[in-house]
């Protein structure tokens, strides 16, 4: 499996947040009430961005020789990497969606400080949840053997 790309990352931020932003103008235009995050949605994502790398750090043991039982369940690696996958895309959405609406917030003639610091702390959530989840990817990437190191068909392919 390869590394999440970066423009695959900025792509679902800039889609992210110019969906929310352009939801929040037509709701707003309609005369419905806006969108805005609830308190549990940054916590929710804080502690993914926390659970999310501690998953993975046993197989980070396993793979850098650290640990004393030996082998790798392959099984359990792939699902902490599908894992670390999903939720990097997942926060990158999230964290463009958050600040978009902040962005919204912002724009208004008179700005709603309450929803203002709650949309932050959900962009707060969503880079936590972003950061933990691309060190829990990379965390997950096997070392090359000596004998990968030593072939020539080895060199420059991702793990």
């Amino acid at each position: 499996m390869k590394p999440t790309a970066p423009t695959s990352l900025l792509a679902l931020w800039v889609v992210g947040g110019a969906l929310m932003y352009a939801a929040e103008l037509v709701l707003l235009r309609v005369g419905q009430p806006v969108v805005l995050p609830p308190i549990t949605l940054a916590v929710a994502l804080a502690l993914l961005g926390v659970i999310i790398p501690v998953l993975a750090w046993p197989v980070r043991s396993l793979t850098r020789g650290k640990s004393p039982t030996g082998s790798v369940d392959p099984f359990y690696a792939t699902r902490v990497l599908l894992v670390s996958k999903a939720g990097s895309l997942t926060a990158s959405a999230l964290t463009g969606g958050a600040l978009g609406v902040l962005v919204f917030l912002l724009g208004r003639a008179v700005i709603a400080w309450p929803q203002v610091v709650v949309t932050s702390l959900t962009l707060a959530g969503g880079i936590v949840m972003l950061v933990g989840s691309l060190v829990a990817e990379r965390w997950c990437v096997i070392p090359p053997s000596d004998a990968e190191e030593s072939s020539p068909a080895a060199e420059g392919e991702p793990a």
